[in-house]
């Protein structure tokens, strides 16, 4: 009798679907985790720029130095001016600091904004898959 030398090669169809049904219990487990991050980096996004454009504008009418101070998890705004003080600018829902609740950080430099409202540097900001440009020419 000849012995026959059978070599198992690749996965059975069993195996394959086995795995299918894995990674996509995993697709469904990990989906609306990632919908929330999204939607929370988009809603960091929109408190940065409404923290920007408040202090782009308390600028313009105070004729006061505005610092922009960056942290990755955090927007701080304070006057930095020799007539008008060194004091913390609240921001417009009254809190001391932006504090952002993604996981995702800012990327950016600290800046301020010239008494005219101008920012003293141009930069682009990264807030996930977001960006903000700022600009000495631009109004937010």
């Amino acid at each position: 009798m000849l012995a026959h030398n059978k070599t198992i090669q690749g996965f059975t169809l069993i195996e394959l679907i086995l795995l299918l049904l894995i990674i996509g219990g995993l697709t469904m487990l990990l989906a609306p985790y990632h919908a929330d991050s999204e939607q929370q980096a988009r809603q960091d996004f929109e408190h940065i720029v409404q923290t920007l454009r408040h202090a782009q504008q308390v600028s313009r009418v105070s004729h006061c130095r505005i610092s922009v101070r960056l942290t990755p998890h955090t927007v701080t705004l304070a006057y930095d001016d020799p007539i008008c003080g060194t004091a913390p600018l609240p921001l417009p829902a009254g809190q001391s600091a932006l504090f952002l609740n993604s996981e995702t950080p800012i990327v950016g430099e600290n800046w301020h904004y010239e008494r005219t409202g101008q920012p003293s540097i141009t930069q682009t900001l990264l807030i996930g898959r977001y960006t903000v440009s700022i600009a000495p020419e631009q109004v937010l």
